[in-house]
């Protein structure tokens, strides 16, 4: 959140979305992972067609890593994501 105070008067406050609160509870250390995971979830909710390993086979080239770690980041269950349709 940024803030920026000119004057007592003059306040300017950025809120975040509900996916940007989720992300920010996520431990430092963890946040590449949660984003790769969030990246996943978020292509193949763009392919509502076709096999799982299929998609799997498609993430896994989009996001240049191996299919079997696209497979296990899609079927991760991590509890707080939120999906909302933009890739960050």
């Amino acid at each position: 959140m940024q803030i920026k105070i000119k004057k007592k008067e003059e306040r300017y406050f950025v809120k975040y979305t509900q996916s940007q609160l989720a992300r920010l509870k996520v431990s430092r250390e963890n946040r590449q992972e949660y984003d790769n995971e969030k990246r996943a979830k978020e292509l193949i909710a763009r392919m509502p067609d076709g096999h799982l390993d299929a998609r799997a086979v498609a993430v896994a080239k989009m996001m240049s890593i191996d299919e079997h770690k696209a497979k296990k980041l899609i079927k991760a269950k991590t509890k707080g994501m939120v999906l909302d349709g933009k890739i960050d």
